[in-house]
């Protein structure tokens, strides 16, 4: 039997339709879904809130990737995945606290591939283009082709190698996304990632900690994607 209630904490038959995944959990960002605490489960962290089911991953492409896979055996239909990112080509319509939307994620999560100088670009995973649409419209963002993303499989490298992304149309980075991604392509699940840049890579590093004007402004960001989030869900037909 799938262990599902023993890793997450909930009954999967009370999974809703639409689920956040979070690797993080700042209460104001629970606040923004309705969840004042989450149920603790051997391996993740889960609820049902208001509109969604909320889940805790923590932080790397293997627990975001996994928690996926098993929402396959759920009520669970879409997914979308709110973290943050580092912006790889900062310019004046993007600084930390922007929220950026991608259209596609290179998948570079393996660390011992970076640190042997692999210079292949990866898989090129794809969110789902309708939702992603719906939720573009929801945050009040363009609805445009781009930009892509990399998910880096390490911090020390990001410096080094991530210039080298630019010419590719990668704007941003993080740890997750293409396999979250990857992993509701493979179940059937509807996917895509909301992130909202934190630092700036080789000029504001994320081992840098943030003022408290830049704090305020990804605070900000993180409950505008909770609010797009819910602003989707009450927008469905059905909703």
């Amino acid at each position: 039997m799938e262990p599902f209630r023993d890793l997450f904490g909930l009954d999967p038959a009370a999974v809703g339709e639409t689920c956040v995944l979070i690797p993080f959990a700042p209460k104001s960002l629970l606040r923004g879904f309705g969840v004042e605490r989450l149920n603790c489960g051997q391996l993740y962290s889960a609820a049902a809130g208001g509109l969604c089911t909320v889940i805790l991953t923590r932080i790397g492409a293997v627990f975001a990737g996994d928690a996926v896979l098993h929402l396959a055996d759920t009520p669970c239909k879409e997914i979308v995945f709110i973290g943050t990112c580092g912006l790889i080509s900062p310019d004046f319509s993007r600084r930390i606290g922007s929220l950026v939307c991608p259209a596609a994620w290179y998948a570079k999560e393996s660390f011992s591939e970076l640190a042997v100088s692999d210079s292949h670009p990866g898989v090129r995973i794809f969110p789902d283009p309708e939702l992603r649409r719906s939720l573009l419209r929801a945050a009040g963002l363009e609805e445009e082709d781009g930009p892509a993303g990399v998910s880096f499989g390490s911090l020390r490298l990001q410096e080094e190698l991530l210039p080298a992304w630019r010419g590719r149309g990668v704007e941003v980075v993080d740890l997750e996304s293409a396999a979250v991604c990857a992993a509701a392509a493979r179940t059937g699940l509807r996917a895509v990632s909301l992130v909202a840049a934190s630092d700036i890579v080789g000029v504001r590093p994320y081992y840098r900690p943030l003022s408290s004007a830049e704090r305020k402004c990804l605070e900000g960001a993180l409950d505008r994607a909770a609010q797009s989030v819910c602003r989707y869900i009450s927008e469905k037909p059905g909703g």
